[in-house]
């Protein structure tokens, strides 16, 4: 069966001539916009095109317009890419040492080790929790339940906005140390 009588038996092209030669290698969104039909049916007669062997995108996904990625985990690799642009940012601004100490953290490390660590950094700068997250490579609500939590009541940080305790440019600062 050619290209040309499937699209015929599908009732999906008037102009068949002009239309078989860009259906081959089209995907949903042109097909669709083209022939004025709807996504299904468009995505239908793409799918026999393809099982036929008669399309040369075998994808059936747009190259021009971003079609969506098969491959399951490209939204998590674009998160992780992200985060990671973040996070050299943020240690771009430490001190050589402190931004080793951050860099030296693992994912398992004490937390007495991480918590020296944050009072460090909040005496180079106030810090927004979610920036603390990012460079220590944790959910920010972690940071703020394990690390952060304690340090106030134990007057070594003091909030930036403590009038509104749940401002969301809400920041954290090490309290000076008195002599």
């Amino acid at each position: 069966m050619t290209a040309q009588e499937l699209l015929e038996q599908l009732n999906l092209l008037d102009e068949n001539e002009r239309i078989e030669a860009k259906a081959a290698s089209m995907s949903n969104c042109p097909l669709r916009l083209d022939i004025q039909t709807d996504t299904l049916t468009a995505s239908q007669g793409l799918k026999k095109l393809r099982d036929a062997g008669l399309s040369s995108n075998p994808e059936g996904l747009s190259r021009n317009l971003g079609g969506l990625s098969r491959d399951p985990n490209s939204l998590d690799k674009a998160e992780t890419e992200r985060k990671a642009v973040v996070r050299d940012a943020l240690l771009a601004e430490l001190p050589g040492e402190l931004a080793a100490r951050v860099g030296a953290l693992g994912r398992r490390s004490p937390p007495d080790a991480v918590r020296d660590v944050v009072l460090e950094l909040l005496r180079q700068r106030p810090w927004r929790l979610e920036e603390l997250g990012h460079i220590l490579q944790r959910n920010p609500e972690y940071v703020r339940q394990k690390y952060v939590q304690p340090l106030p009541e134990a007057r070594r940080i003091r909030m930036t906005r403590p009038d509104v305790p749940n401002d969301p440019e809400q920041a954290y600062r090490a309290m000076e140390t008195q002599p």
